[in-house]
């Protein structure tokens, strides 16, 4: 059986390669302290879509059909990873520790769970993801992307977690876990519709490892006593914590991520909008009731 390795590449995204803020570059900067040897990529918007045009022009059109930035810094994700292999990280995400054992650990793929239940849809979150090159698991990943978005009805309003993050990611590791041959058939299915330039045969199917939620999540977004730690913006204020101080804050965790929530900029302001309509309506009554 050949040997699988995960090269000790870091792959990250921001919106441009300048004006990064300050608490992001001090996090990114955490995993080459760790790592001395670890390749660290930075791309902007830019180079997301140059890749994609140049690894799966086919999908150009799925991609650039998005509502907002974030579902495409989340397609690219796997891209990166089917790729090149390595690790993506969001920028929020600060190391703790060095991951060498991940990066040896024989796997095709690592993900981490965040908290302990397995029901929880956005349980397997896409912010730290490991490969090795050319696994089958993202395409398959990328096809439940294109499935989902496909199936989607209110385009304008619909969160990137049903669609690009979590919820499919979690539903991408379910069916390859549970039956692989189905698994195998949605990705060439995939290949063969869009006529992607990879050979079926030629793809791994490496064994995939879920990391338990304490070694990578260790706060949770969705517990209200983290809150305190988490979401307080992308301001170069953030309050930020030395490697020895998080360290002392999470003593078996190899990394945290302090959810910073960038992306939430960019959500339709839906119940804005509400508002002011109800505002109009309300107004026109009025002034119907005041002629009357």
């Amino acid at each position: 059986m050949r040997l699988i390795t995960i090269p000790r590449q870091l792959h990250q995204t921001w919106k441009s390669k300048s004006g990064l803020p300050h608490n992001y570059a001090f996090w990114s900067r955490s995993f080459v302290a760790c790592h001395p040897d670890l390749e660290h990529r930075i791309y902007d918007d830019a180079d997301n879509r140059a890749l994609l045009a140049d690894t799966f022009p086919q999908l150009l059109p799925l991609y650039d059909a998005f509502p907002r930035e974030i579902f495409r810094a989340d397609f690219i994700r796997p891209v990166y990873l089917f790729r090149f292999g390595g690790m993506y990280a969001d920028m929020d995400f600060q190391c703790l520790r060095p991951l060498d054992d991940v990066f040896a650990s024989g796997a095709g793929v690592v993900l981490g769970r965040m908290g302990g239940d397995e029901t929880f849809a956005h349980s397997i979150p896409n912010a730290m993801m490991f490969s090795a090159p050319g696994q089958a698991f993202w395409l398959g990943y990328l096809a439940l992307m294109a499935q989902a978005w496909a199936e989607v009805e209110d385009r304008v309003y619909v969160r990137p977690e049903n669609v690009t993050g979590p919820v499919v990611l979690r539903e991408a590791v379910r069916r390859y876990r549970e039956d692989p041959g189905a698994f195998r058939s949605m990705v060439a299915d995939f290949i063969d519709g869009n006529g992607l330039p990879v050979e079926p045969s030629a793809l791994e199917f490496g064994r995939l490892e879920l990391l338990p939620g304490h070694l990578c999540y260790p706060l949770q977004w969705n517990v209200p006593e983290h809150q305190p730690f988490t979401r307080k913006g992308t301001s170069s204020d953030q309050r930020l914590y030395s490697r020895d101080e998080a360290c002392g804050m999470f003593p078996d965790s190899l990394a945290v991520t302090w959810w910073t929530y960038s992306w939430g900029a960019e959500q339709p302001v839906r119940r804005r909008r509400r508002r002011r309509a109800w505002a109009r309506l309300r107004d026109a009554i009025r002034s119907r009731l005041q002629w009357a």
